[in-house]
């Protein structure tokens, strides 16, 4: 069974995005990647978890990384 979740996010600079859904969650070399989609589209954040066990998004600054997880869900489609 395949559920998106609906949350609203709080960046680092204050900047709230809200109706941003979780679509998937994949693993790529051991590394968790989200697939978020908001009005504007489809985008990747990485998933890691804090010394105080909190869940973070964070953004993919690096090309070829941003590049190889876009690359991954498209050939692994998980009825997108």
């Amino acid at each position: 069974m395949k559920q998106s979740i609906d949350m609203v996010l709080l960046s680092n600079n204050g900047a709230l995005h809200d109706d941003v859904t979780l679509k998937q969650i994949m693993v790529i070399e051991h590394i968790r990647y989200a697939v978020l989609e908001d009005d504007e589209g489809i985008t990747f954040v990485k998933v890691t978890i804090d010394e105080n066990g909190n869940t973070l998004l964070t953004d993919i600054s690096d090309d070829s990384e941003f590049n190889n997880v876009y690359n991954f869900y498209h050939k692994n489609p998980l009825d997108h």
